[in-house]
């Protein structure tokens, strides 16, 4: 296992509110939930080989990186099933990729980082029973319906210690978006 420093004069969280604009997808949490589930239900096969392991990510706009990763067929019958999600995501400004991502219950997300300066936000569809995010040494439990807003650059992992799967719409924000 890799050992991070932790980053103590960095914030990890930040309120859901630095981003206006979520207060505006925040409230269709649960259509946004259905397309999700029926998204990973019809494509979750062809995901497999790409992203492995108990955990999940439909990407609907990938990080320019993870382009490549993906079979274009994929990406569009993903966007085909979330007319929602996508809507709601086309009028959010700056966003810069947004996936539905899921994990597994009882699965685990080792501690990593990401290098492009990003805030993540994760609306939370379905919390699983118990799963929660660890950034930078702190700790943030899923509820349903909730976002949590971090810094992607800090160490950070997840763990679903709930009897369900956990779902959630993640939304990757450029630093330079950020309302204070």
């Amino acid at each position: 296992m890799t050992t991070y420093t932790h980053h103590a004069k960095r914030p990890a969280f930040f309120p859901p509110e630095s981003l206006p604009w979520l207060a505006e997808i925040q409230p269709h949490w649960p259509a946004i939930r259905e397309e999700a589930r029926r998204a990973l239900a019809a494509l979750e096969e062809q995901l497999g080989d790409e992203t492995g392991g108990p955990s999940w990510i439909l990407p609907l706009v990938p990080e320019p990186e993870d382009e490549h990763v993906f079979k274009p067929e994929v990406l569009s019958r993903a966007r085909e099933l979330s007319p929602v999600t996508v809507g709601l995501m086309a009028k959010a400004p700056a966003v810069a990729a947004y996936a539905f991502a899921k994990l597994a219950a009882g699965t685990h997300i080792p501690e990593h980082d990401h290098w492009n300066p990003y805030f993540t936000a994760m609306l939370c569809l379905q919390d699983g029973g118990g799963s929660h995010l660890i950034v930078n040494g702190e700790r943030r439990d899923f509820k349903t319906g909730a976002i949590v807003l971090f810094d992607y650059t800090l160490p950070h992992e997840v763990r679903n210690t709930g009897h369900e799967d956990r779902l959630v719409l993640l939304m990757l924000v450029p630093r330079s978006a950020r309302v204070a």
